[in-house]
């Protein structure tokens, strides 16, 4: 049995979903987890969990930012004295510090890094959120011995040897559902600036089930749901096609289940942005900048669904059991090096 501490980024539900995919996948194994935000719902999934603030910077006014200094000498005590035979980053920032400092090796673990760390068919637009993104990257998460990073469209590494490259990271509970095709759509949001859409949506022939925004009265054609992933999972593997922003576990999702996605990344959101635009570069779907699209969008996109749905058969877009079983290679890698090596000074 190995142990995994992993860091979780808590801004967000992917990195959780992606979180509780690697504990179905590793079962038997150990895991404590790290973070904030909605990384603490890990605890209610009868997961231990450190709890860590969602950090922005770790300086403040110039200075170095005390409480995040302190964060980091936390965290490193407890990956020493969990033993920790891998520690992993799901894009959270204070892992990967605490770990070198605890003297264990740190893996990334996300598909934020191949916009640093991999070379691919770059969309063109949105420079200066690319440019802002890249750079916060490279000054907050450079610690990790290697980046294991998960993609739904193809990339390549740029350093072969400090990168390796998975299909997503998805719950193994997706390659037991058998798709059907139903007459609905589904919708996932979460962003508050997509609320301009619902009046477009209300317009639609057929019924759309909308999760993110909490139960509410019906809106024309869209009723509003409290979200159970159970519940989504249902929906999302019997839906017509996904209207969803661009983030890259629920596309992944759809497209692993033969569902096309229509996709209105957040403005702004550079990662947003390119999953978006990949989508309609591997005919998967298309995207939308338009805060208020007109109904010929969705007429168009209907027109062309089976165009999108032949394109995704044969696609790999589950890559968990493979990345799965690196993780246990390397963990237990870790392992031995730890024990044959002298005690670390404390």
């Amino acid at each position: 049995m190995a142990r995994f501490l992993c860091g979780v980024m808590g801004d967000a539900w992917g990195h959780v979903h992606e979180a509780l995919a690697l504990t179905e996948a590793l079962r038997g194994h150990e895991f404590l987890f790290v973070g904030g935000g909605r990384a603490l719902e890990l605890d209610r999934t009868g997961f231990a969990v450190h709890e860590v603030p969602v950090p922005g910077t770790v300086y403040a006014d110039n200075r170095v930012d005390a409480l995040a200094t302190l964060r980091r000498a936390l965290v490193a005590a407890v990956i020493r004295e969990f033993e920790t035979d891998l520690v992993l980053s799901l894009y959270e920032i204070v892992t990967a510090v605490a770990a070198r400092r605890a003297g264990v090796p740190c893996y990334s673990l996300d598909h934020q890094h191949l916009l640093t760390h991999c070379s691919f068919g770059r969309p063109p637009g949105q420079a200066g959120s690319r440019w802002g993104l890249s750079l916060s990257m490279r000054l907050l998460y450079s610690w990790p011995r290697s980046y294991l990073v998960h993609s739904f469209f193809p990339v390549t590494p740029l350093l072969p040897d400090r990168t390796e490259v998975f299909a997503p990271l998805l719950s193994p509970r997706l390659e037991e559902i058998a798709p059907t095709r139903g007459d609905h759509v589904v919708i996932y949001q979460t962003s508050p600036t997509f609320r301009a859409l619902v009046p477009a949506l209300a317009r639609l022939s057929g019924p759309c089930r909308c999760y993110g925004f909490g139960e509410r009265p019906p809106a024309g054609a869209v009723t509003f749901h409290r979200f159970s992933r159970e519940r989504f999972l249902a929906d999302l593997s019997s839906c017509r096609y996904l209207v969803a922003n661009g983030s890259h576990t629920v596309l992944s999702e759809a497209l692993h289940l033969g569902k096309p996605v229509l996709a209105f990344p957040i403005a702004g959101a550079y990662e947003q942005f390119v999953n978006a635009r990949m989508l309609r570069e591997l005919g998967y779907g298309d995207c939308s900048l338009a805060s208020d699209p007109g109904p010929e969008l969705f007429e168009l996109f209907e027109q062309r669904l089976p165009e999108y749905e032949s394109r995704l058969t044969g696609g790999e877009f589950h890559g968990t059991a493979r990345l799965a079983a690196r993780l246990e290679q390397l963990a237990d890698r870790n392992r031995s090096d730890r024990l044959q090596s002298p005690p670390r000074r404390q």
